[in-house]
């Protein structure tokens, strides 16, 4: 779920989802590949980082 929407993957798909997108994986029975990248150094070396702790 990204955004409050649910959307079905398939074997092989491959999903980009922005940092600041609250989202949950769910991977049932199936083997999930998760890799996740982040920005944030350089967002707080240019005072752009932003951070919310609760769901929205």
């Amino acid at each position: 779920m990204t955004g409050g929407q649910r959307h079905a993957l398939t074997p092989n798909d491959v999903v980009a989802i922005p940092s600041w997108t609250w989202h949950e994986v769910h991977a049932g029975t199936q083997e999930l590949v998760l890799f996740r990248i982040s920005d944030r150094p350089v967002q707080e070396a240019l005072g752009l980082h932003r951070q919310e702790t609760t769901r929205p």
